[in-house]
């Protein structure tokens, strides 16, 4: 039975342990989930990016990065105001944009890499971000033509 807060122990589905450890190094197809504002430990701001892979492999799993967008240590400032410009350019938004909301459901690739980081151990992080291509990663491989309804000539009727 329920409880209040949805959980059901005997809910064969809570047993799955699923997969959570890192993916793959390589580009991916992403769609944006959320962009939220978060005050960092430091009392910075940061933009935290969640985005769930469309493919070519391992979709449904779901990636999160951190820009670095106010920060006391100029460097890391300019690295993250520099990740949110590729980002940004990445999902095709207007250059204009002005509320976090706007990137939900805009697509973009991204390069994906694991980095053990020591404290956490390996993870995946976002190297690099690009704007979805055409025929990008994701995209699904045509449908096969249908056969032909051309009547097929007897053997009378072949020229050689």
């Amino acid at each position: 039975m329920r409880n209040r807060y949805g959980y059901d122990p005997d809910d064969p589905n809570m047993a799955s342990d699923g997969d959570y450890g890192p993916i793959p190094d390589g580009r991916y197809s992403f769609q944006v989930m959320e962009v939220k504002e978060r005050e960092t430990r430091s009392g910075g701001l940061a933009l935290n990016l969640k985005a769930r892979v469309m493919g070519p492999t391992n979709s449904g799993r779901v990636l999160f990065n951190m820009f670095n967008i106010r920060n006391a240590n100029p460097k890391a400032q300019e690295i993250g105001l520099k990740q949110l410009h590729s980002f940004s350019t990445s999902t095709g938004i207007r250059r204009d944009w002005q509320e976090l909301h706007e990137f939900t459901g805009l697509c973009f690739d991204g390069d994906i890499e694991q980095e053990d980081n020591g404290q956490y151990g390996i993870k995946n992080r976002f190297r690099r971000f690009h704007r979805q291509s055409v025929a990008g990663p994701a995209t699904m491989p045509k449908a096969p033509e249908p056969p032909s309804t051309a009547p097929v000539p007897d053997d009378d009727s072949t020229p050689f």
